[in-house]
């Protein structure tokens, strides 16, 4: 009876990772690399949320390069574990591989990103069963709903469209960080276009992607303050284009939902050319809060910097504004001095935090659409952000980018 349990479950398996059919859950991440080449022998051990070993939960190994639609007919290496919560795979190929975990009883599923196969015996880090969450995306214009589909490249999980849609919803989510989501037709593998990547889904969560146009001094060559930047936008769902600030354009079918301007760009190139843009832009670049018409124009007087020997913290002013979440009073933003940029925007304007003992100089403050800024109304939601250096942006703790993470949610409408 037990082994007829078991053909039953490999026969299903293929459809429980789609998301329309599924009910709940995906959790756990982890990483595992190895060194040597040939068919590699892959085991490890699946647990609960209790750290317990599960029984009969089904184990799929997945190309990290794996389309669920192309590439249906292929045969993926699968098990079921035993009491002990273990399985055993053999990949048939060295080379990047997911581990997708179902269990059918609870409806929990897990997934383990990017295990290098290229040793003959590799042992996983332990898969985590939890509960999932969901991805909300927006689609291409023009595209083929009758032959369209979703689908998280290296997994299983698809969802075809089948209407005309603006976005569409695919639930039964792991709730790990996701590779990268397409949009694809199954008549024409050329006709695919990239709408997210490693966005972060939580669980009973949905999280929205959205179109960020990350603004920098060089695109090609990107800083690591910027990858950092780009790293937290990912991380709260947004599908990050980046541009070098020489190479400024914006295209009326570029559609985009905020603008980052980063602090690797040059003030003289970027200088107001967003100014006047209906769409939400985010500055880190105080040298272009005058441009922008967030302050006045004059350097030393309406923006600069806080430095010799700069700050750890700012002080949370608007205690009910939504960018400012759970913060009150001074919160400390790094963990050792840095230079703090601000400015002082027009009486209109919502200050978050101020620089710590000087309340007359905004480190983050935001402009409703509408409001009265310095010279104009905004367009759009308008922010500056304090993190101007280098530095500061590599040495933000958790409680720094989680106010950025508010200013970016709140610009987008994420946040009321």
């Amino acid at each position: 009876m037990k082994r007829v349990f078991y053909i039953f479950l490999m026969l299903l398996f293929p459809f429980l990772f789609i998301p329309g059919c599924s009910s709940d859950n995906i959790a756990g991440t982890g990483t595992e690399t190895s060194t040597k080449s040939a068919t590699a022998k892959v085991s490890g051990i699946v647990v609960g949320q209790s750290g317990r070993p599960v029984e009969n939960a089904v184990v799929h190994l997945v190309p990290s390069d794996y389309d669920p639609v192309l590439a249906k007919s292929t045969a993926l290496a699968s098990d079921i574990t035993d009491a002990d919560g273990r399985y055993y795979l053999q990949a048939a190929d060295s080379g990047k591989y997911n581990l997708e975990v179902f269990q059918l009883s609870s409806s929990t599923k897990a997934l383990v990103r990017d295990i290098q196969i290229t040793e003959d015996t590799i042992d996983v880090p332990d898969a985590k069963l939890g509960k999932t969450g969901a991805i909300k995306v927006a689609l291409p214009k023009h595209i083929d709903p009758v032959h369209g589909y979703i689908y998280i490249e290296g997994t299983t999980i698809k969802q075809e469209i089948g209407q005309d849609l603006d976005s569409i919803v695919i639930t039964g989510i792991p709730s790990a960080e996701m590779p990268k989501v397409y949009y694809a037709q199954e008549g024409d593998p050329s006709e695919s276009a990239l709408l997210g990547v490693n966005i972060n889904v939580l669980a009973d969560e949905t999280t929205t992607v959205f179109k960020a146009l990350f603004v920098v001094g060089d695109a090609e060559h990107i800083r690591e303050n910027d990858s950092i930047v780009k790293m937290h936008l990912q991380k709260i769902g947004g599908n990050v284009i980046c541009i070098s600030d020489e190479c400024l354009c914006l295209d009326e079918d570029q559609e985009v939902d905020i603008i980052v301007i980063s602090s690797s760009t040059s003030a003289d190139t970027v200088n107001g050319f967003f100014r006047e843009l209906t769409i939400p832009v985010i500055v880190f670049e105080n040298d272009i809060y005058g441009d922008m018409m967030l302050t006045g124009p004059e350097s030393g007087k309406d923006y600069s910097n806080l430095y010799n020997p700069g700050a750890m913290g700012v002080n949370v002013k608007d205690v009910v504004h939504p960018i400012a979440g759970d913060y009150a009073g001074y919160v400390q933003v790094f963990d050792t001095l840095h230079a703090i940029a601000w400015g002082v925007p027009s009486s209109e304007a919502t200050v978050i935090a101020a620089c710590d003992e000087f309340n007359d100089k905004a480190a983050l403050f935001c402009y409703e659409k509408g409001a009265q800024m310095v010279g104009m109304r905004a367009p759009a939601r308008r922010a500056g952000f304090f993190a101007d250096f280098y530095s500061s942006v590599i040495n933000l703790n958790d409680d720094g980018w989680n106010l950025f993470k508010n200013t970016v949610l709140w610009s987008i409408g994420r946040l009321k």
